[in-house]
């Protein structure tokens, strides 16, 4: 299932300028998933790369994300119930989000986010 979800998402496109570079990248590219505060990460190992280059940007519009989440859910807080559910299910996506975008860079898949993927970009 999660390999269905990931090739939907996958940009083919994008991942046939990816070069030989990507099975040496892939498992940095997936830490920098987990913890996206490392965005920068893959273009300090190779800034010729454009494996290194779409994660690196792809990361730091999720980490934009799991602030802008992590915001939302501080306010939902303020709600007694329903916002301590909402706080869960928005952990939960931002879990779910994390282990899907780190085993599409595993992969070798170039995943973009959803609505933002194309928004911005840091690394040219």
């Amino acid at each position: 299932m999660i390999f269905e979800i990931l090739d939907k998402l996958n940009d083919e496109d994008e991942q046939s300028l990816f070069g030989a570079d990507t099975e040496r990248y892939k498992t940095v590219c997936a830490i920098c998933y987990v913890l996206p505060i490392l965005f920068f990460l893959p273009i300090i190992f190779d800034s010729g790369s454009e494996f290194c280059k779409f994660h690196g940007n792809q990361q730091f519009l999720w980490l934009i994300a799991v602030l802008a989440l992590a915001v939302i859910s501080m306010i939902l807080g303020a709600i007694p119930l329903i916002g301590w559910i909402m706080q869960v299910i928005i952990v939960m996506a931002i879990i779910a989000g994390m282990a899907l975008l780190a085993i599409g860079a595993y992969k070798g898949y170039a995943v973009k986010l959803p609505i933002v993927g194309d928004a911005f970009t840091l690394f040219k």
